[in-house]
């Protein structure tokens, strides 16, 4: 049902945006939307300044999961917030830096909820409206066993449309 349910938003996502898709000229702001390993889906919007290659943007995002019984653990709900500056000094590159939070909570509703505080850097290659690269984001993590610095990676498929 999950799958139905992404491949279905992913089909409206490309049928509202075919007229925006034709235009060439430069935009003033994007609309992204991201699949990645760590959250299941994201949007984001970023808006050029001044007319440079250099963008400001926001992002939420989240992911769910039924209870799975066969591995017999919990399975947590991810959901994220993140400001970020984005830099595009070609068509088929842009690079991501910004601050993230993500909060982590399990299915069952315990009090086990956690937390990633940090920030990140993304470096994405593509062309014109689909890019692919990898999201790095170091910080600190938290939950009901206390607190450890790290690091997470994630491979990241991002659709963009001009606005």
């Amino acid at each position: 049902m999950k799958k139905i349910l992404f491949g279905r938003m992913l089909v409206l996502i490309f049928c509202i945006s075919a007229t925006t898709l034709l235009a060439d000229e430069k935009k003033n702001g994007q609309l992204g939307f991201d699949v990645g390993r760590i959250y299941s889906f994201s949007v984001s919007y970023a808006h050029r300044i001044a007319g440079s290659d250099f963008f400001l943007g926001v992002g939420i995002g989240g992911a769910w999961e039924e209870n799975n019984h066969t591995f017999n653990k919990n399975i947590w709900n991810v959901f994220h917030g993140e400001f970020f500056a984005r830099y595009e000094p070609l068509e088929f590159i842009h690079m991501d830096l910004g601050a993230s939070l993500l909060g982590f909570s399990p299915h069952d509703d315990d009090d086990r909820r956690g937390d990633f505080k940090g920030g990140y850097v993304s470096l994405m290659f593509g062309y014109r409206y689909i890019f692919f690269g990898l999201n790095l984001r170091i910080g600190e993590a938290t939950d009901y066993r206390g607190s450890e610095f790290g690091t997470i990676t994630s491979p990241v498929a991002r659709i963009r449309i001009p606005l």
